[in-house]
């Protein structure tokens, strides 16, 4: 005790009490630290002792302390897949859980989609079938990241697409998930070569990787002889096949086309089927809208999902 605290001490002497108290924590200060330098490992100790929790608290998982050995062993076991309990969408390459997709017509609620719920598997080749107007082309959008659902939860190969940024959700897109439009958006002015490498264009152009593989695809899918032809001298078949190998450039896990047969005769048709089923073998996880039976009835597809007005009914 300082001379100081004697001279208050007998000025007050009702503060005798708080002065030895913080007499005696200023006396235990140096001990302490000494105690908490002798427990902890020195700043050279090999990585196997800092990742052995010495002279570290050790983290509570489910109100047990665990300290190296049984903490790395029940990680272990936390990591083994499949195990019961995990995320389904862990083991599934769509996930949509009671997605609902709402729109505004004046003063009216439109549900382009109604709680829908879907697990599509990997590898797996699906048909959404259903009239036009059913919501086929806006459950595509969900699944593809294209449309922000009004409610619900979708996951595409583990990745969440529901409250990811629109710049978070564009990078899932582009290297997760190929799209083919309706449309096709194909441009006209272009040469096939050019449109297939478009895409690349925001990622700083094609590797020399990718322009070798676009241009395997497309002698692939019998398109060889096309690849410096304008999109608009090519017949609609041949527009469909450079419309999904584009989509393809980056290998994508995951195919959705929109009407891909719509407009074709039986010919071009059958052989688009064929390209989706060897795709779908090869392990690419394939979900199609169409309304056209050639596609939907084609045995080799795993799966039909009937909708009408934004549900599915059958299946």
């Amino acid at each position: 005790m300082g001379v100081g605290d004697r001279r208050r001490l007998r000025r007050d002497p009702r503060r005798s009490a708080r002065l030895r108290l913080r007499v005696l924590a200023r006396r235990a200060r140096p001990a302490r630290r000494a105690a908490r330098l002798e427990r902890a490992p020195p700043a050279h100790a090999p990585r196997a002792v800092l990742r052995s929790g010495a002279g570290v608290r050790a983290p509570r998982v489910g109100g047990d302390p665990l300290r190296g050995d049984q903490r790395r062993a029940r990680l272990a076991r936390l990591d083994d897949r499949p195990r019961p309990g995990a995320p389904r969408w862990r083991v599934s390459a769509i996930v949509l859980e009671d997605v609902r997709k709402r729109y505004l017509d004046g003063a009216t609620r439109v549900d382009a989609v109604a709680g829908v719920r879907l697990e599509v598997p990997e590898g797996a080749l699906w048909v959404l079938r259903g009239p036009s107007g059913s919501g086929k082309t806006t459950l595509l959008g969900l699944m593809g990241g294209m449309v922000t659902p009004t409610s619900g939860a979708v996951h595409v190969l583990g990745e969440s697409l529901t409250h990811l940024r629109d710049h978070h959700r564009t990078a899932v897109r582009r290297t997760k998930v190929g799209f083919v439009f309706q449309d096709l958006s194909l441009i006209d002015g272009m040469s096939v070569r050019e449109n297939l490498l478009l895409p690349l264009v925001p990622l700083g152009g094609a590797t020399k990787a990718q322009a070798d593989r676009a241009e395997a695809l497309l002698t692939r899918f019998g398109l060889g002889d096309r690849i410096d032809t304008r999109a608009s001298r090519l017949s609609g078949g041949q527009r469909q096949r450079a419309a999904i190998v584009r989509a393809l450039v980056l290998s994508p896990p995951v195919l959705l086309l929109d009407e891909p047969t719509a407009h074709l005769d039986t010919d071009n048709a059958r052989e688009i089927v064929d390209l989706l089923a060897s795709l779908r073998d090869e392990g690419t996880t394939i979900v199609a809208a169409t309304h056209d039976p050639r596609l939907a009835d084609d045995p080799r597809v795993d799966r039909c999902v009937s909708m009408r007005d934004g549900e599915v009914v059958d299946d």
